[in-house]
């Protein structure tokens, strides 16, 4: 993420802030992010840079609404670390006001244009910012693959998703864009996202349970069965609509519970301790379908997961900062894979080396 926004004051948040008011900025954080591309450069990863986000965790659009109009944020259910659970029974209804809420961002006819400029400003900042560490601007970087315009917007329209990424290759030329979608809702939404001459691949994201199609409680060989056939079947749908406007697409995001059902009372849902035998199975037959269109003159071109925790858990948090992956409108620990998961992390290895390209081409750190 090169974007998050504040007050810190507000719930459910990455926290620090990046920017923590309008169009002040906090050093320390950019110190981290400056910290954070150094290192990547050194060890050869490339790195997707999100300059904005549909949801709620980092502040993104609906944030952005509030600048504008000083109109409360209706946040939806979310994770709550004193209730060990989330703050209200999740509904679509819920989820439905903020998202219309966020929308507004580039829906709202009266406050997109004000959304837009301080979007811009965001977007000029860090790309003509010069990294401290290694003395090169973001926008002249090759240490980043590409440039992404907002984690997951809802239903972007053709003119918001070219008119931006043209903004961004007027500064950074020779840098790639795309868009972040889910690609989840149909062949329109995709189109009208990835078609434009701007953005240089697609991407898409499959969230299983999410979606509802995965019981992360229930654990029935039909409740997995149906998961995989669900997700892969979604993995070869977006192929086809990437191979109709002949345009790379990348698996930008997946992920799957551990077998939570094994937990003996509800604070322990989502330990680490839990195996992770379903989660393999999923894994496996979502990269093997990928691979295999690949292979088969498919678009897919590489894929990511969601999310590498490494040696943080659970309960590692500190000040407000979560270093387990998962944003922290949700429960922690739910999607991570840990260094501890090592038939996960050989199953991912394996499927890379199976496309005939070295792994760390397909793991692209976001």
């Amino acid at each position: 993420m090169a974007a998050s926004e504040g007050p810190d004051t507000e719930p459910f948040r990455m926290k620090p802030s990046l920017m923590p008011s309008l169009g002040v900025y906090n050093e320390e954080v950019l110190d981290g992010l400056d910290y954070a591309m150094a290192e990547l450069s050194k060890r050869g990863f490339k790195a997707v840079l999100c300059f904005n986000n549909f949801w709620h965790w980092s502040g993104g659009f609906a944030q952005y609404v509030n600048w504008v109009t000083g109109e409360p944020i209706p946040y939806p259910p979310s994770w709550s670390p004193e209730l060990n659970d989330y703050t209200v029974a999740i509904s679509d209804e819920n989820w439905s006001i903020f998202i219309d809420y966020a929308a507004r961002f580039y829906t709202d006819a009266e406050i997109a244009p004000k959304c837009q400029e301080i979007y811009r400003n965001h977007i000029s900042f860090i790309l003509n910012r010069k990294n401290k560490y290694t003395g090169v601007y973001y926008k002249e970087d090759p240490s980043i693959f590409s440039f992404e315009l907002c984690n997951e917007p809802q239903l972007p329209t053709s003119e918001w998703c070219e008119s931006t990424a043209k903004f961004i290759k007027s500064i950074a030329p020779n840098h790639m864009v795309t868009v972040g979608l889910e690609s989840k809702f149909d062949q329109k939404d995709f189109n009208q996202a990835h078609a434009c001459p701007s953005i240089d691949y697609c991407c898409n994201h499959i969230w299983v349970q999410n979606r509802g199609e995965y019981d992360m409680m229930d654990p029935s060989e039909a409740n997995i069965k149906h998961a995989i056939e669900w997700g892969t079947a979604v993995v070869e749908k977006v192929d086809k609509w990437a191979r109709a406007i002949n345009k790379p697409l990348v698996l930008e995001e997946f992920g799957f519970p551990r077998d939570n059902w094994l937990a003996k009372q509800k604070p322990d849902i989502y330990s680490c301790k839990h195996t992770v035998t379903n989660k393999d199975r999923y894994y496996k037959a979502m990269l093997e379908k990928t691979v295999s269109l690949r292979m088969n003159g498919g678009a897919y071109a590489g894929f990511g997961f969601w999310v590498y925790s490494g040696a943080s858990r659970p309960g590692d948090e500190k000040d407000g900062r979560c270093r387990v992956g998962d944003p922290h409108h949700e429960a922690p620990g739910w999607y991570g894979v840990y260094d501890t998961d090592v038939s996960t992390l050989s199953l991912m290895q394996t499927v890379a080396e199976s496309a005939q390209l070295p792994a760390e081409a397909d793991f692209v750190s976001r």
